[in-house]
């Protein structure tokens, strides 16, 4: 054996465990982010869950301004804005007689009920002016 030959012997060598360390390091860098991707998509699928289950106990009224209560009964009104922005579930205080703010968006919400009897409310009259006993007639 030439010392030349010896010599491309460990080159190739030195060369082929240099690519194998390599291709094991990413092997182990591409392992690590799977798994780290797998725990983010379980982390988002337990909040898409837990999500989904807070909505399933409430219920939308939408003839009051999409106002969401507890199917139970034993909760509510909550903000419709709160709900589907930060997906949780925040009291409104009460306002009027049907009528329920939202202290973080600063907006109210009014039922039905209550819109119907502002509606249904006695108008203020007006002065007549005419007509046989106003004070045009005399």
């Amino acid at each position: 054996m030439t010392p030349i030959t010896g010599v491309v012997e460990k080159k190739v060598a030195e060369s082929a465990w240099t690519y194998i360390r390599g291709w094991l390091t990413r092997n182990q860098d591409l392992k690590k982010q799977v798994e780290m991707l797998q725990h983010e998509l379980a982390e988002e699928r337990s909040g898409r869950l837990a999500f989904e289950k807070l909505m399933s106990e409430v219920e939308c009224h939408q003839e009051d301004e999409s106002i969401y209560w507890r199917k139970d009964g034993k909760g509510g009104p909550y903000c419709p804005i709160c709900l589907h922005d930060n997906q949780k579930l925040i009291p409104m205080k009460n306002g009027a007689v049907g009528a329920f703010y939202c202290c973080l968006h600063k907006q109210y919400f009014l039922t039905k009920e209550y819109r119907q009897r502002e509606r249904n409310r006695e108008q203020p009259r007006q002065p007549s002016y005419g007509g046989p006993h106003g004070w045009m007639a005399r």
